[in-house]
């Protein structure tokens, strides 16, 4: 079973996050939600004061706090993980069936099948294995032969490579 030594910071932890919201949001939905606010915001001052502005005024501030809950709950997950464990290494082990990651703060040994898409960024992947559940891999720890062993085992067990 191949084994690296995986490496993390916070800086790079935060970058993973804002990825991952970006990413998950789109920039549609943040045009989509500004119009919305500046139509809104034009009806007020107006003077209007139908329910219909109530209603777009009600779905702005909802997009909004969606906005911020879907960060705020990714930021504080990943980095509390990532200060409950004694140092900022974790071990990744994998073989063509199954990977492992193991830190001081635990252990999980998954099937390839369990990631159903790995997101590629310039200094780290996300990989998934729900729609919103995803570990970091620092690129910096994989050699090329790694990341492309990786990526054939996401492949061959049906994940997506985006």
């Amino acid at each position: 079973m191949d084994e690296i030594t995986l490496i993390y910071s916070e800086e790079l932890l935060k970058k993973a996050v804002r990825s991952f919201w970006w990413r998950s949001i789109g920039p549609f939905f943040i045009l989509v939600l500004s119009a919305m606010l500046a139509g809104t915001i034009y009806f007020v001052l107006k003077g209007e004061r139908s329910w219909i502005v109530g209603a777009m005024g009600s779905v702005v501030l909802i997009g909004f706090l969606f906005l911020a809950a879907l960060y705020i709950n990714h930021y504080r997950n990943t980095l509390g993980k990532f200060r409950e464990m004694n140092g900022s290494n974790s071990t990744f082990r994998m073989n063509p069936d199954v990977f492992e990651v193991e830190s001081s703060i635990g252990k999980s040994t998954m099937n390839w099948s369990n990631v159903s898409e790995l997101w590629q960024f310039k200094e780290y992947w996300l990989v998934f294995l729900s729609k919103a559940q995803f570990f970091t891999l620092p690129l910096s720890c994989l050699s090329q032969a790694e990341r492309e062993l990786i990526i054939n085992h996401i492949k061959a067990a049906g994940g997506k490579i985006a």
